[in-house]
Parts: structure tokens; C-alpha cells; sequence
């Protein structure tokens, strides 16, 4: 049986190969005219066994009738890559470690089996950094050390994967058993003259990883603390109270603000601590509501915490927190307001940054109200001082705003800037996997580039899925940006993804902005019925834009 003229087309299936690189392939410097026979004999005999699509030019294995084990797992790996549910995708990819982690040719020797060795490892590698990335965010530790080891299988020096495997491993309380094992891969590069020899020594120095959370702690020093902190809040609230108000529990409201809101909550029911600690506590309630997008509720804590006497900072802070809470509930003129006071809040060393941040806000709300002149005055403003501004955050920041004016000139039907305004924010955006950002602008450039005639497939795909993991505020706006796309293309003649889309946001029951009448103007006159969960709209949805080309 000609068993590698076989494996040469199974590993570019369902792609064809030209016949003269299949020649080259099993018979390389060979190729005289005893090889080309030896060629035709073994393609007689293949065509018996094995039904093939044949060109002048170039072969294949007939895609209707014969599958080949990794054409599906690359079909079923793309498949997940538009899962827009995050436990979802690390649950079907857990499916495929085993999988993921086999190597495609062992032995390889011959150019072809070396050139589909490195395509394969390339995908499952690729994938596997996924699968190793969402699943230490969603603390998932075993699944993420299981990744980074099938990574290894396929490039054993490889030093992101030993970083991932070192951090998921002393999480687990393995971390001396993964120190030896790295040593060994060190000292086994070094003897073979792996460029990546130094580098994996480095890591066996520093394998403590001091990253930006401090050392790593073990199961059993997470256990120890957890039961300190229980202890701390019955027997010394006041020292609990200084804690969750201190400076370095800040991030965890931005990172996880459903988990510590209730102990934000509970700290405050408790006695003592300072006044200081107090007030940075019930603004960081206010905070992780309004991140929760519980506008209500932002707006209740936000009246009881300015009636009383506070510091100016967290007063600004929950003013602007309390200015988005009425813009989404349509009371714009008191979003300003509040916006405007916070402005005059701005003091101390950042006063002028302050002073912009409100600003940028203020020209969203002049958006949502339709006032598209004074926004872009303002988001101008904003980014005019951004460009030039030093203080952390502040390129996220420039991206956010200079986003957001892109959606202004859209809104103003200047769709060439636009397009120049939103191109950059999205490339710097990916860059940077600022993923609040591409949710929402990936999509606006998307609509920009289809009112344009230009094609945009992947943009509106990668900002749905995105804006999907983040809020359903958000996948609703993505959604309708998606929708109109789609129409402007001709890919949804009906506005069938936009009515959808609108059915959902109807069922919100919040208040239409000026950018929501721009985002379902075509169907704002319609009363639709949703029928499905909005995860399976998105589903579909995906797969729509997985067909459109572009950018």
C-alpha cells in the first residue's frame, strides 16, 4: 500500500497538493524519472483503495468520502473558536487534551512530515495557550497545568508553557515536583544547544514566581489565610474594616466585583475601623454595583453615601458612578449634572486627568442624548490631553475615548473617519488584549467598514464573542452593530440578526439612548417575540460572521 503518499495527502486534507510537490515530498532529491514512475505506480494503486479528486495539477482525498482524524479536529477546534460561552469553550477543549497533546509524526525524518509535524503543533499549541489562559482565569489551575504540559509534548523547552506549568502547579501544592522536573528539561536543553537553555535556567532561579500578586501560595497557605480572615472579621472588625478598605484590595473590586461585594457589604455592617477606610469601602460597593450594571442599586448606595460627609475624591468617584446609573435609565440631564460636579471635584496632583475622565464621560452622555457636535468637542478635548498624559492607564484610556469618537463620527455618517479614527484603536486594542475595548469598537469599525463596501468578518465576530463574556449590555450593543453589518453587506437582506437583537434589548426594559435609536433604527417600529436563550442568538450569529471575508 503506498502508505506515505497516503499520509502526505491525509496531512493537508481536505486541501489538494500539487503533484509536483508530492513528487518532491517522498522522493525530494530522488525525483528523476524512476521516482515520477514509481509516482504513477503508487498513485494506481492509491486510486483502489482510496477515492481521490484529481487535476491536472494537483490531487486530494475526496473530502465527501473520506475523513481524516486531524481535518476534524482542526474543523471541530474552529467550531469552538465561535463559542461565545467562556466554561463552554474550556469544557469542549478539555474534551481534546489527549488529543491536542499527541505529536503527528514521532519519527519524523522526511521534509513533508517535518513541515506537517510543525503546522500541527503550531494549531495545538496555539490552542492549548487558550485553554491555559482561560482556565487560570477562571482559577482552574489542574486544567491549566494539563494544558501547558500537552504544550510541552510538542516543543519541551518551550518557556511560556514552563511558566504556565510552574504557576498552575504550585497552586496546586506541586510546585517542588514541578521545579525538579524543569531543572531536568534545563539541563537536557543545555546538553542538546537549545537556543531556549538560558532562558529555562532563568526560570529555574526565579521559579517562586513573584508576579503581579506577590508569591505563589499553596492550597494549604490559601487555607490558612481564608481561615485568618474569617477569625479577623468576628474578633477584629476593625482590623477587617482596614483590610477591605485598604489600597491593595482596590484591584479585586475591578477583578471579581459579584465575589467581594458581599464582604464589602457585610465589612460595613461591622464596628470600627477608620473613617477613611469606611467611605473607600462604600464607594467600592458603589463601584462593583455599577460594574454589576445594578443600576438601582448604584443609585440608592450613591444617595446614602452623599448624605453624608465625605472626602472630595470619593465623592467624585461616586458621582461618576452614579452619572452612568441615570444615563442608562434616561435621565441624561441628571447624568450631566452629576458628571459636571464631579468635574468641579478634580484636585490634587492628577486634578487635570480627573478632569478629562469626566469629560469623556460627559461627551457619552452628549452621544446618548444626540448632541453629536459637543460630544466629538469633548472626546477631541479628551484625547488631545490623553495623547500626551503619563500616568498609568492612560493609553487604555486614549483607546476607550478615541473609540468612542469613532462611534460619533459614525453616528454623524462620516464613515471614512470613522474608519481611520477606529482602525487604530482596535490594532492597538488587540495588541494590548484590551477585550473592553475590541467588544464594543471591533464591532463599530465592523459597521463602518461595511457602510464602506469592505468586508469585516472577523471584527464582528471577535467583538460579539467578546461583549458576550463581558455583559449582556454590552453583547446587545455588539449585537445590533453585528446586525446592521450584516445587513449592509447583504449577508441579512431581512435585518433578521437586527429584529433578534431588538427583541432582546426590548425585554431590558431600560431607556432608548440617541445610540440605541442608531443601533435599531431599521426595526424600532417592530414588536418582535424572542424565542431562544440569547446565548444560542449569539451562537448563530457567530457562525453568520465566520463566513463574512475581511479584515
Amino acid at each position: 500500500m503506498p502508505g506515505n503518499l497516503l499520509l502526505c495527502l491525509a496531512a493537508s486534507h481536505p486541501n489538494p497538493v500539487q503533484r509536483e510537490d508530492l513528487v518532491d515530498a517522498l522522493y525530494g532529491e530522488d525525483a528523476n524519472a524512476d521516482a515520477r514512475n514509481r509516482f504513477r505506480v503508487s498513485m494506481s494503486r492509491l486510486r483502489r483503495l482510496v477515492p481521490l479528486v484529481e487535476t491536472e495539477d494537483s490531487v486530494s482525498l475526496d473530502a465527501s468520502q473520506v475523513e481524516v482524524d486531524i481535518a476534524l479536529i482542526k474543523k471541530r477546534l474552529a467550531e469552538i473558536e465561535l463559542e461565545p460561552a467562556v466554561e463552554t469553550e474550556v469544557a469542549m477543549l478539555k474534551e481534546l487534551l489527549f488529543t491536542l497533546r499527541m505529536v503527528l509524526f514521532p519519527k519524523a525524518t522526511s521534509e513533508w512530515e517535518m513541515k506537517a509535524q510543525a503546522a500541527w503543533s503550531q494549531t495545538a499549541c496555539r490552542t492549548l495557550e487558550r485553554l491555559g489562559i482561560l482556565a487560570e482565569e477562571m482559577l482552574d489551575y489542574s486544567t491549566a497545568a494539563d494544558a501547558a504540559e500537552a504544550a510541552l509534548e510538542h516543543y519541551p523547552f518551550d518557556t511560556g508553557s514552563w511558566e504556565r506549568f510552574l504557576r498552575a502547579a504550585t497552586r496546586l501544592g506541586r510546585g517542588a515536583e514541578a521545579g525538579r522536573r524543569l531543572a531536568a528539561a534545563q539541563r537536557r536543553a543545555k546538553a542538546e544547544s537549545w537556543p531556549s537553555a538560558d532562558s529555562l535556567k532563568s526560570l529555574v532561579v526565579e521559579r517562586e514566581d513573584q508576579d503581579s500578586l506577590g508569591p505563589v501560595l499553596s492550597p494549604g497557605e490559601s487555607t490558612a489565610l481564608e481561615r485568618f480572615f474569617r477569625r479577623t472579621l468576628l474578633q477584629e472588625p476593625s482590623l477587617a474594616v482596614e483590610i477591605l478598605g485598604s489600597t491593595s484590595f482596590r484591584p479585586e473590586v475591578i477583578r471579581s466585583p459579584r465575589a467581594v461585594l458581599p464582604l464589602l457589604r457585610e465589612a460595613l455592617s461591622l464596628s470600627g475601623g477608620s473613617a477613611e477606610a469606611r467611605e473607600r469601602i462604600h464607594v467600592r460597593v458603589i463601584t462593583a454595583l455599577s460594574l454589576l450594571e445594578a443600576d438601582a442599586e448604584v443609585l440608592a448606595a450613591t444617595k446614602l453615601f452623599l448624605s453624608q460627609s465625605v472626602a472630595p475624591a470619593r465623592r467624585r468617584i461616586a458621582l461618576l458612578n452614579a452619572s452612568f446609573a441615570h444615563a442608562t435609565q434616561g435621565d441624561l440631564a441628571k447624568a450631566i449634572e452629576c458628571v459636571e460636579e464631579a468635574m468641579s471635584l478634580a484636585s490634587g496632583p492628577h486634578a487635570e486627568y480627573d478632569r478629562q475622565e469626566c469629560r469623556a464621560q460627559r461627551a457619552t452622555f452628549f452621544l446618548m442624548r444626540g448632541d453629536l457636535d459637543a460630544a466629538e468637542l469633548d472626546f477631541r478635548e479628551s484625547i488631545d490631553f490623553l495623547i500626551n498624559a503619563h500616568r498609568e492607564g492612560a493609553e487604555k484610556d486614549l483607546l476607550s475615548v478615541s473609540g468612542n469618537l469613532g462611534l460619533c463620527l459614525l453616528m454623524q455618517g462620516r464613515i471614512e473617519d470613522a474608519i481611520n479614527a477606529l482602525r487604530p484603536v482596535v490594532q492597538k486594542a488587540r495588541w494590548l488584549d484590551a477585550r473592553d475595548i475590541l467588544a464594543i469598537h471591533a464591532p463599530v469599525l465592523g459597521l463602518a467598514l461595511a457602510r464602506s463596501g469592505q468586508h469585516a468578518g472577523p471584527l464582528m465576530t471577535q467583538g460579539l464573542r467578546l461583549a458576550y463574556r463581558l455583559s449582556t449590555r454590552r453583547v446587545l450593543v455588539a449585537a445590533a452593530l453585528v446586525g446592521q453589518s450584516l445587513n449592509a453587506l447583504e449577508a441579512d437582506p431581512k435585518f433578521e440578526v437586527l429584529l433578534e437583537a431588538w427583541g432582546h434589548r426590548r425585554q431590558t426594559a431600560t431607556a432608548l439612548s440617541a445610540i440605541d435609536q442608531f443601533l435599531y433604527a431599521p426595526v424600532l417600529h417592530l414588536q418582535p417575540t424572542v424565542n431562544r436563550p440569547l446565548v444560542d442568538f449569539v451562537r448563530e450569529t457567530l457562525y453568520i460572521t465566520s463566513r463574512v471575508g475581511g479584515e
